[in-house]
């Protein structure tokens, strides 16, 4: 919510009137001044979570129903100039036709997070949801007159997989609010990952084991909101001696950063990624990233710099070396991180990513 929201308060201090259009959840989590600037529409996600996959699109048929009125009336009250859909969702065919009906001279711009999918290592159902969400950006993108990619390397594969597209394409980076976060002691490695797929709660349970035996005083926190019934047995059996738990229904903002500042290494096990959210909270953190060398991490980790990147099929012990390594060069490559927030996540880049929308 707070990345989605520096955009558009960015855009208010350059003297552009900017209004919000929003699941009713989100009303909860927003600041008072800004309730005024929004028009929610009703849904069905839980406290103003973000939807993923199947649920996301079962969600979008109560949008359907309910919506429908509010998105003409807010189409034809606020005639706006521009319309940015800073997430894919299965609903945006619908809201750009409407957007050409009662809007006709609109600019429809469309982020997308996640152009294209690795489907080779997914889950049967990930790969229903990823044929399910490409289809839609396909529907979408006759609609807009320009794409916005989050990663360098989420541009490279819009262009490789849409050449169709005819508007512009504005490659930008996902930009953190800077917070003000007390120094703490770092004490653990972080894990902050969904743990369904890709074989990530496997990999992490016998790293957890192994590094019990060879690096005994090391501790490790599992971060996450998922359902982790399927795994948590796996992972306490383990060693519930140096692995700490913090599984709310939701995650908070405060949560997820506040953990990240008392990391001493924030641990990817993805093996199918185009960016991440979490990866610029690190740098800001000035936490060192360990991960596997694929185009969505290595387009901002530096080997042995801000981060450590493994081989994809890397064996447990060159996971636990790029701890030991990051453990050994905190300091240098602490700094390294915060240089590299600086460099691609920090507000001041917002003008060199949006500058096309009020120039």
């Amino acid at each position: 919510m707070k990345l989605f929201l520096s955009v558009g308060e960015f855009l208010r201090a350059q003297g552009l009137q900017v209004k919000y259009l929003l699941a009713e959840n989100y009303r909860s989590h927003l600041p008072a001044e800004l309730l005024e600037n929004c028009l929610f529409i009703k849904g069905t996600s839980k406290d103003g979570s973000t939807l993923n996959g199947l649920d996301q699109i079962l969600d979008s048929f109560r949008f359907i129903l309910f919506g429908w009125f509010y998105w003409i009336r807010f189409f034809l009250t606020s005639k706006p100039d521009l319309v940015f859909f800073y997430f894919m969702h299965p609903t945006c065919p619908i809201l750009m036709t409407l957007a050409k009906i009662f809007c006709p001279g609109c600019r429809v711009a469309l982020g997308l997070h996640e152009p294209k999918m690795r489907k080779a290592v997914m889950s049967p159902r990930e790969k229903l949801v990823g044929y399910l969400r490409e289809t839609l950006q396909a529907l979408s993108l006759p609609f807009c007159h320009d794409v916005v990619l989050f990663s360098p390397y989420g541009e490279k594969l819009f262009r490789e997989n849409y050449s169709f597209f005819k508007g512009m394409v504005h490659q930008t980076c996902l930009v953190v609010p800077q917070e003000r976060l007390p120094e703490t002691d770092r004490d653990a490695v972080n894990i902050s990952n969904k743990l369904y797929t890709d074989g990530r709660s496997r990999l992490f349970s016998d790293l957890i084991s192994l590094s019990s035996k060879e690096m005994p005083k090391l501790k490790f926190r599992l971060v996450t909101s998922s359902n982790l019934d399927q795994v948590l047995q796996s992972l306490q059996a383990t060693s519930s001696a140096n692995l700490e738990i913090i599984n709310p229904d939701l995650l908070s903002d405060e949560q997820i950063l506040q953990n990240i500042n008392r990391g001493l290494v924030q641990l990817f096990g993805h093996n199918n990624i185009t960016q991440s959210g979490v990866l610029p909270l690190a740098f800001m953190c000035g936490t060192p990233v360990l991960a596997r060398d694929l185009p969505g991490f290595s387009q901002f980790i530096e080997h042995k710099q801000n981060g450590y990147l493994v081989h994809p099929e890397a064996p447990l012990k060159e996971w636990l070396d790029g701890i030991r390594y990051i453990v050994e060069n905190h300091q240098r490559m602490s700094v390294a991180c915060r240089h590299s927030y600086e460099k691609w996540f920090a507000p001041h880049n917002l003008g060199k990513y949006y500058g096309w929308i009020y120039q």
